[in-house]
C-alpha cells in the first residue's frame, strides 16, 4: 500500500460487497381462473385406490398460456362409492349417489341421492331418497326448488324420472309408459331434456313445464325423425345460455361428445372429440366456453377440458386413479 492510500474499513468492504449481490425484484404471475365459475367437482378412486369419493379442483391458466388443474380436495369419506356430483345453482350444495344402506323399515335402499352444504364446514350429508330401488342421475332445477333424478326399481325394473323437494319430501313419478332417464334442464326451466329407451333405440326427448312436466304426451327432440339424427345418445347437458345441448354419442364400443343447438332441433350435430374411442359425461363451464369430460384416451378414466368448439383438448387430472363425471359449480 501506499503511504498516501487510507486502508479501507473491513466493514465498508462487507457493505459493499452485499450492496452488489442483492437480488432483484421478480414479477409474480397469478393463474388466471377460467369459466366463470368456481371449482369443478368430480368422483375419483385416488384416496384408497378402489373407493370413489368426490373431490373438487381449481382450473386455471398458468404463464404461459396453458390449461391447468390445482387444488385436488376431497370432500366426502367413508365407505362406498360416491359418484356423479350435481352442484345447486348457487354452488354451495353438492348433490351426490351412494349407497343408501337400511331404511326405517328394514329396506335395504340401494343407491340414493345425498346432498352435502359445502357452505357450512363439519355439515354431514343428507341421504334425500332412501326409498326402495336405485336413485341416480340428480340435476338441481335452475331455480333450485326442485331436483330431477332416475330411480330403477322402486315401483318396475326400468329406468323413470322422478322429481323432489331438495330436502328429499314431495318425490313424485313424471313417467309411466317408457323407460327415462338422465333429466337435463334447459336454464329457463321452460324443457327437461332426458334420454328415452324405446324401440331398442335411446334418444333424447322434451318435457315442457306445462302441468309440472307430467304432460302425457312428451316430445322428441328431433322435429324431423322420430328416432332422431343424432345417433344412440346418452348424458345430455344443457349449456347454461340455453343454446346448445352436448351429448355422448354411442356407436357399438366408441364413445365421443358431440353438441347440437337447441333451436335445430336436430340439425346439425357436431363431432368435438375426434380419434379417440371413449370420451363421454360432458359438462358445461357457467359462461359456456368450456366443457369438461370424461376421456379413456389414456388408458383409464380421466377428466379432460376443451372449449365449446373442441379445441385445446387437455388432460386435467393425469393420474393413476380412475377420475370421472365432472361438475363445474356455478
Amino acid at each position: 500500500m501506499k503511504p498516501s492510500e487510507t486502508p479501507v474499513p473491513a466493514t465498508a468492504m462487507v457493505i459493499q460487497s452485499t450492496s452488489t449481490s442483492m437480488p432483484q425484484a421478480t414479477a409474480t404471475f397469478t393463474p388466471v381462473p377460467i369459466g366463470k365459475g368456481g371449482v369443478i367437482a368430480f368422483a375419483s378412486d385416488r384416496a384408497d385406490g378402489s373407493t370413489f369419493q368426490i373431490w373438487t379442483m381449481k382450473v386455471a391458466l398458468n404463464p404461459n398460456g396453458q390449461i391447468t388443474s390445482s387444488d385436488p380436495t376431497q370432500v366426502t369419506t367413508g365407505a362406498g362409492d360416491k359418484t356423479q356430483p350435481a352442484w345447486s345453482p348457487d354452488g354451495s350444495r353438492l348433490l351426490y349417489v351412494a349407497p343408501g344402506g337400511v331404511n326405517e323399515a328394514g329396506q335395504d335402499t340401494g343407491l340414493d341421492i345425498f346432498m352435502l352444504d359445502l357452505g357450512m364446514p363439519g355439515s354431514q350429508p343428507v341421504n334425500l331418497t332412501h326409498l326402495k330401488g336405485d336413485d341416480t342421475d340428480p340435476a338441481w332445477s335452475p331455480d333450485g326448488k326442485i331436483i330431477a333424478f332416475t330411480n330403477l326399481g322402486r315401483f318396475n325394473d326400468i329406468r323413470q324420472i322422478y322429481m323432489m323437494n331438495p330436502d328429499g319430501s314431495n318425490q313424485r313419478r313424471i313417467s309411466y309408459d317408457f323407460e327415462e332417464y338422465s333429466p337435463s334442464w334447459s336454464p329457463d326451466m321452460n324443457w327437461l331434456l332426458y334420454v328415452i329407451f324405446a324401440s331398442e333405440h335411446h334418444y333424447l326427448y322434451m318435457r315442457n313445464q306445462i302441468n309440472n312436466f307430467t304432460t302425457a304426451t312428451p316430445q322428441s327432440f328431433d322435429s324431423k325423425e322420430i328416432f332422431g339424427r343424432l345417433g344412440e345418445v346418452a348424458n345430455p347437458a344443457w349449456s347454461p345460455d340455453g343454446n346448445t345441448i352436448a351429448y355422448t354419442r354411442i356407436e357399438g364400443l366408441t364413445q365421443q361428445i358431440y353438441t347440437v343447438p337447441f333451436k335445430s332441433r336436430g340439425d346439425n350435430p357436431t363431432l368435438l372429440t375426434k380419434d379417440t374411442l371413449r370420451d363421454y359425461e360432458p359438462g358445461w363451464s357457467p359462461d359456456s366456453q368450456w366443457i369438461v369430460f370424461t376421456s379413456e384416451r389414456d388408458h383409464n378414466p380421466e377428466i379432460y377440458i376443451m372449449t365449446a368448439t373442441g379445441l385445446l383438448q387437455t388432460n386435467l387430472t393425469n393420474n393413476p386413479a380412475r377420475d370421472m363425471e365432472p361438475a363445474w359449480q356455478p
